[in-house]
């Protein structure tokens, strides 16, 4: 079955319920307090695995605004109120969900669930570079895109930081296009790297 273009999809991103709890679409504002806290969802540089406490707080900022998700860096009583409300009402879902279905609720899945989340709307669209004379900026790329945003697409700093991030980096590479950076591929070549994609998860030869 074909899809909906990509650019729609990244207006209407698909929809995530981790721990019970339902998320809103991953922003850049989100994006930035993950990364202000080494989150290993989103850190590269940081190895090891994530623990409870970790999706505690990423399922807290992915389910408010930046600006609520923010006040927890200053106000640590009002995040422990909100992780002990979360936690009991996450051993109330879980002591459900074993007495209806018999089975033994599986906090992995939690795990794989939320990084499968950040993985989808992370995606930036399918595009090549073009030849710029090797220059490249030394501005941390979330500044980039911020302030391309805020200065050149309309956006205003809380739009930015609220809204959809795969919408954001849609207009972000539409925006580097205009300006002859980069190169967008049309459908046509999304579909073949689709299929090629779908073909290697499935073992099958590209």
């Amino acid at each position: 079955m074909k899809e909906a273009p990509e650019y729609i999809n990244s207006l209407l991103p698909a929809g995530y319920t981790i721990c019970g709890v339902r998320l809103r679409p991953f922003s850049l504002g989100s994006y930035i307090l993950l990364l202000k806290s080494l989150s290993p969802f989103v850190d590269c540089n940081n190895p090891r695995m994530p623990i409870y406490e970790d999706l505690l707080y990423a399922v807290y900022v992915c389910s408010h605004t930046y600006e609520e998700g923010a006040e927890l860096e200053y106000n640590i009583d009002k995040a422990k109120e909100w992780g002990k409300a979360f936690s009991e009402e996450l051993y109330k879902e879980i002591d459900r969900f074993q007495k209806e279905t018999g089975e033994k609720w599986d906090i992995e899945s939690e795990y794989v669930g939320f990084a499968e989340y950040i993985r989808y709307q992370l995606r930036y669209p399918y595009y090549t570079v073009l030849d710029n004379d090797g220059k490249s900026s030394g501005a941390h790329h979330i500044q980039n895109i911020l302030l391309t945003a805020t200065s050149h697409l309309g956006y205003t700093r809380q739009e930015a930081l609220n809204g959809p991030i795969k919408a954001l980096l849609y207009d972000y590479i539409w925006y580097a296009e205009k300006n002859g950076l980069v190169e967008l591929f049309d459908e046509d070549q999304i579909d073949i790297i689709r299929d090629m994609e779908r073909r290697k998860v499935e073992g099958e030869k590209v």
